[in-house]
């Protein structure tokens, strides 16, 4: 590897995501599944323009680096006056939802796949995520009620670090055989990144607020607080970046920040720049055989988590609440997964398959088959 392929990778991904992203918009459908055509397209099995395995394990540290600043961003958007008014249907959910994801998707697999019932919870909490990269432009796109809309943003910017700390419970218990340690580890991912979100978000709040920060430096000020945020939790134990910085986020827009606009628009912008760049990476490194390996039973497990296993969240999720049924369905209707879901299928599968796991790869395709339905 030299830098002139990491160069070339990093540089291709960058621009062909970008113009993926305005194919869809100009096409008015779903960037995500134009993002995935065409990265697979541009990947080393059709036309070889993008090789995701020339970044090495940069790779990795992009990902998780730029699926921080995306999920800061999603802090800094959520609104609390929303909240406060589906606040029974958010914490619905964010709790009894997720275990019911989890939990009936983790048993179609079992079924289905008849999979150890270790590989079978990792895959069943890969797709409790939804996540505000889609969430969010899919929102732009369609008329909603103002409190569906609430409903589906919360859940989309805080279930993806859940998502991520009870994937990675499910990891470390595979490769740890169910040892105390990985108890101790969640809940030390927990306190170290709920910490550090509120100590960074309110220094960074202190600074924008007594303007020490020059109007024409806030961009960039939010973009490296952002990245120091995720990676001074990271440091001190892995994969604590993400609650961090979205908690940091939150704080921000939660204490209603000077300029709070204008650094919103800025990551937007950026967020939408990440979005391509990592869909485009991740699927160019998709290996086309892998999906064909599971067939029709693939398709069946996908058929069963959109329309039993989401309908049953929400209809559980919001047993005590006002909304109608209608609304219920709508929220039936969307659960769409994004990054979150995609980046972190890839990295337990890649180090799972390393270590000689026995059916590693179904981690991926399983979660990319329901990123498409």
């Amino acid at each position: 590897m030299t830098s002139h392929h990491l160069l070339t990778t990093f540089v291709s991904a960058a621009a062909i995501g970008v113009i993926l992203l305005l194919i869809a918009q100009r096409l008015k459908i779903s960037a995500v599944i134009v993002l995935l055509i065409g990265g697979i397209l541009v990947g080393p099995e059709f036309l070889g323009i993008v090789n995701p395995s020339n970044l090495g394990n940069g790779l990795n540290t992009i990902i998780s680096l730029a699926v921080g600043i995306i999920l800061f961003e999603g802090g800094l958007t959520l609104d609390v006056k929303g909240y406060r008014q589906v606040s029974t249907e958010i914490v619905g959910v964010l709790t009894r939802g997720i275990f019911v994801t989890w939990g009936l998707s983790t048993i179609a697999i079992r079924l289905i796949f008849d999979f150890n019932w270790s590989l079978c919870l990792l895959a069943g909490s890969l797709i409790i995520v939804t996540g505000p990269t889609v969430i969010g432009p899919l929102l732009q796109r369609i008329r909603v009620k103002k409190s569906l809309h609430d409903i589906l943003y919360w859940e989309g910017v805080l279930i993806d670090p859940i998502g991520v700390f009870i994937a990675l419970l499910c990891y470390e218990w595979i490769l740890s055989a169910g040892t105390q340690e990985v108890y101790f580890n969640f809940f030390s991912r927990f306190l170290v990144g709920t910490v550090i979100g509120l100590v960074f978000g309110m220094g960074i709040y202190e600074l924008l607020k007594r303007n020490w920060i020059p109007e024409e430096r806030l961009n960039i000020f939010a973009l490296a607080s952002a990245m120091v945020t995720f990676a001074v939790a990271d440091s001190l134990i892995s994969e604590s970046g993400l609650l961090s910085v979205t908690i940091a986020g939150f704080w921000l827009g939660y204490k209603d920040t000077p300029q709070l606009d204008r650094i919103i628009a800025y990551k937007v912008e950026l967020r939408d720049f990440l979005i391509g760049l990592l869909f485009v990476l991740l699927a160019a490194n998709l290996v086309m055989s892998k999906f064909l390996t599971y067939g029709t039973a693939l398709i069946g497990v996908v058929v069963v988590v959109m329309f039993v296993v989401r309908p049953l969240n929400i209809f559980v999720s919001t047993l005590k609440s006002s909304i109608s049924f209608k609304d219920k369905l709508f929220l039936s209707w969307i659960a769409p997964r994004g990054i979150v879901a995609a980046s972190m299928s890839s990295l337990f599968a890649f180090h799972l398959a390393d270590q000689g796991y026995k059916n590693a790869e179904f981690l991926e395709s399983f979660t990319y088959a329901v990123i498409v339905g």
